[in-house]
């Protein structure tokens, strides 16, 4: 075997790190590589909908999607905003992302939410049912 090749050939442990390493690097992608961004991000199930920003994870915690404002459930939009939201993601494995991992004044998970390449607030923005906002 090649890695046998490199233990033995007095590479040692310390090449088959670096090696690993760099493996883990390209396979992941350079948009994830921890030296050059602060962003974090962890997965994530979505158990239910409470409306087309907020959600509850597998674990209980609520996360609203940071920002985007969506109207309330009670109008139209708000209506199309929670379809699409459960439609297209409940029970799925999501990718929470963000910088500072704050709350917002109902104790809520301020995050990015993405589902594969789809990020649900610039969805939701381009679909006409929600607008940019940047307040807690």
């Amino acid at each position: 075997m090649w890695w046998k090749a490199l233990y033995h050939g007095g590479c040692g442990l310390g090449c088959l790190f670096a090696l690993a390493g760099i493996l883990i690097i390209f396979v992941d992608g350079p948009d994830r590589w921890p030296f050059n961004t602060t962003t974090t991000w962890r997965h994530a199930k979505i158990s239910y909908v409470i409306d087309g920003d907020t959600v509850i994870l597998q674990n209980r915690e609520r996360v609203r999607v940071k920002n985007c404002a969506v109207p309330e459930r009670e109008t139209d939009m708000g209506d199309a905003a929670y379809n699409h939201v459960k439609g297209t993601y409940l029970g799925k494995l999501v990718e929470l992302v963000d910088e500072e991992w704050e709350k917002d004044r109902h104790g809520r998970t301020l995050a990015r939410i993405v589902l594969g390449e789809k990020d649900l607030c610039e969805e939701l923005i381009r679909m006409d049912l929600a607008k940019p906002w940047n307040k807690k």
